[in-house]
């Protein structure tokens, strides 16, 4: 969660959430006030606009076993903690392995107490994830839904944001945040246009370890989705197809 005041952001993980924060500060006259990284808000404020980002689930898992590769994050230390480091190989069937410990819900102790006292038997991790930065206090609030329908509901009722933005159109979404209501927050358009098309963003992490899409097991692709089913429904419900 990163506060601007008039604004909030709920920073989901590897959805473009750095850029969209530098964004933000370079963009409008909003100050900073808190940053709390990955991190729920405390309150819901009548006169904020709260907004988020979302990104396919399947790149958003390819994006988080290429950072591992790089070393970097706290995924990757928990693997190496656990002595299971060597998962993290630049192959089709390394990603395989990894993704398939990823989305089985045995494993969601390995992820957190949070996640496993929630509901891991019906959300993957992705789709935590983004649950958890929708609402003020998401344990309680999740652990209300014991259906897929009773989940949908609260989502509707409860969520916090009033805008999301996809990763996959990153740069259209933000510039449409000028014709919201808090659009006079803004730096002029011209001047948010001419950034967003000179800032640089991190490169495309799918292609970074070289294997392909198409050599990834479609099964296993498949169950992904089952778990994911919430942000496939709600975001890229096409490729549930």
């Amino acid at each position: 969660m990163i506060d601007f005041g008039k604004i909030v952001y709920l920073d989901v993980q590897k959805t473009g959430s750095s850029f969209v924060a530098r964004f933000l500060r370079e963009c409008t006259d909003l100050p900073e006030l808190a940053r709390h990284r990955h991190a729920p808000a405390t309150e819901q404020r009548p006169d904020v606009f709260y907004f988020t980002t979302v990104r396919n689930p399947l790149a958003q898992y390819i994006s988080l076993f290429q950072y591992g590769l790089q070393g970097r994050g706290g995924m990757v230390e928990r693997f190496r903690d656990a002595g299971m480091a060597d998962i993290y190989q630049p192959s089709a069937a390394a990603f395989e392995q990894w993704l398939g410990f990823m989305i089985a819900p045995e494993n969601a102790a390995f992820f957190g107490t949070r996640y496993r006292n929630t509901l891991p038997h019906m959300l993957g991790l992705q789709s935590y994830r983004f649950l958890a930065l929708s609402f003020i206090k998401p344990g309680p609030t999740l652990r209300r839904a014991k259906t897929k329908d009773d989940l949908r509901r609260i989502y509707t009722a409860k969520k916090l944001h009033s805008h999301v933005i996809k990763t996959e159109s990153l740069n259209q979404g933000l510039e449409n945040l000028l014709d919201c209501k808090v659009g006079t927050f803004f730096n002029p358009r011209e001047q948010v246009m001419s950034y967003l098309q000179n800032a640089k963003r991190a490169k495309k992490s799918a292609t970074v370890a070289g294997f392909q899409l198409g050599k990834i097991s479609p099964d296993l692709i498949n169950e992904m989705k089952r778990r994911e089913w919430f942000l496939y429904e709600n975001f890229y419900p096409q490729e549930m197809k």
